[in-house]
């Protein structure tokens, strides 16, 4: 049995260091980095508008499926937290892509009308994966924390707390 801890359900999370394996065999940096996101982000999510918020919902509620995968990027955090850490600059660099992608996706929501024109795409963005990062943690440390309805709970509230107001007659 691969090293790790045992979480509820009977899964394993890899140890610190761990590999994750796609169930082809590939490595999850590969896949991600081999363009498969990239891709992935371009032709369907990049126009989601702030449907994305309900995107990042579903993905929550989707840790429980995988609860081996959940938590790896807080342990490469951990692992690279000081300056010289061999993968922060590529961490770095990662991030800053995420905030850009999802920043872009709002600010083309707002380009549409669909979103408030006094919200910045970028801080919102950072607020989004803020907000991951939290309830990732706090999962991880609980997992039976409703994290999958809280998610739900707070993308609802930022749609409705986002959405333009529609021009009056």
């Amino acid at each position: 049995m691969r090293a790790g801890r045992r979480v509820s359900g009977g899964s394993r999370r890899p140890a610190c260091g761990g590999r994750k394996e796609s169930a082809s065999g590939q490595n999850t940096t590969e896949v991600r980095d081999g363009g498969g996101v990239d891709r992935h982000w371009k032709t369907q999510l990049a126009e989601q508008g702030i449907g994305i918020f309900g995107i990042v919902a579903d993905i929550v509620g989707s840790w429980a499926d995988h609860p081996e995968i959940v938590g790896l990027l807080a342990v490469l955090l951990a692992e690279n937290v000081g300056d010289d850490g061999p993968l922060r600059p590529r961490l770095r660099r990662n991030y800053r892509l995420t905030v850009e992608r999802i920043a872009d996706t709002l600010g083309k929501a707002q380009e549409r009308g669909e979103m408030r024109a006094d919200v910045s795409p970028r801080l919102k963005a950072t607020e989004m994966l803020a907000f991951l990062s939290g309830l990732e943690l706090a999962w991880i440390v609980s997992p039976d924390i409703p994290a999958a309805e809280t998610a739900s709970m707070w993308a609802a509230q930022q749609v409705a707390g986002l959405q333009a107001q529609s021009a009056g007659p």
